[in-house]
């Protein structure tokens, strides 16, 4: 394989991955509201899992 083919594996097994990375954090984010039914804990669960990723994606 050459290094074009190898780039464009990677760059969608990466494109997957964080798809379901995602989906999850999404998923959990629904999850924690029907078992608390609390804005103030689903605000914060969604900012301490997007805020990091916003950040560190500048670098």
């Amino acid at each position: 394989m050459n290094n074009k083919t190898n780039y464009i594996s990677f760059w969608l097994s990466q494109a997957v991955s964080e798809l379901g990375s995602m989906m999850t954090s999404y998923a959990l984010i629904i999850w924690a509201y029907q078992q608390s039914r609390s804005v103030m804990q689903v605000s914060l669960l969604t900012f301490f899992t997007f805020a990091p990723k916003a950040v560190t994606s500048f670098l």
